[in-house]
Formats: structure tokens, C-alpha cells, sequence
């Protein structure tokens, strides 16, 4: 069962260590390469790639079908996960709002590795909590 959401950057993530099982959310500008986890593996792992906007042409933004995603997965696919890893490029924006946002959604601590410069991208935020709604 799912016990903490914690937040990162890339590089947090490529270093990030952990003994118990656990899942990410791996969020990547578009056309970057995917993190490779160099200290721990996964148990599982929903990949997103959208650019830190809060508007924009269809496809370059987070979006309804990356939020179900996202939304579906830490409902289905953590399984035996206690804690879901979510990052991004800066670790302060996207991964700060998805974090959040699934936090509340699913009543789970969440927890920041750039605690002091958290400026959650509130376009994840609106429509991770829009689709929540559709979808519980």
C-alpha cells in the first residue's frame, strides 16, 4: 500500500536509492532520453513527456490522457509499492504539482526534495484534479 509521495528532479532520481519496493512517475521534456535509475530499480513505471507549460499546441502540454494515465497507474500499477517517486527535469514544477495533486487525491504524504522551491505547475494540478473526479 502506498505510503509516501515523494518529488525530485532528473538527477535526484538517477541517484535516488531506496531498499523497499517502490514505483515512479517519470516525467521528461519531449524527445529527452528516459532516466536510468543507477542505485535502485523500480517495480514498476509510468513514463510522460510534456513540456513545463501551462498552455500550448495539443501534444506539447500536459494533457486528459496523460492525467488518466497517471491516475490509473498509481491506482493499479504501484502494486506492493509504499513509496511512488515522481520527478521531472527541475524537480520543482511538474513533479511538485503531480505529487501533490496525487497526494490529496489518494490521501498519501507527500514529500519534497526541493521543498524550498516548489512552484507546482498548476495546469497538472486542474486537470489531475478534474479527471480524479470523472474517474472515481
Amino acid at each position: 500500500m502506498l505510503e509516501l509521495i515523494f518529488s525530485t528532479s532528473r538527477a535526484g532520481a538517477e541517484a535516488f536509492a531506496w531498499r523497499e519496493p517502490f514505483a515512479v512517475i517519470s516525467i521528461t521534456d519531449p524527445g529527452s532520453r528516459p532516466v536510468i535509475f543507477a542505485r535502485s530499480t523500480p517495480m514498476a513505471r509510468c513514463d510522460l513527456q510534456f513540456w513545463d507549460v501551462v498552455q500550448g499546441a495539443a501534444g506539447d502540454v500536459f494533457d486528459v490522457a496523460m492525467a488518466r494515465r497517471a491516475l490509473t497507474f498509481v491506482r493499479r500499477g504501484c502494486g506492493d509499492a509504499t513509496l511512488l517517486l515522481v520527478h521531472c527535469e527541475a524537480g520543482i514544477s511538474r513533479s511538485t504539482a503531480m505529487a501533490e495533486a496525487l497526494g490529496r487525491i489518494y490521501g498519501v504524504a507527500v514529500r519534497h526534495h526541493n521543498a524550498l522551491l516548489c512552484s507546482p505547475n498548476p495546469l497538472v494540478a486542474k486537470v489531475l484534479g478534474e479527471q480524479a473526479s470523472y474517474t472515481s
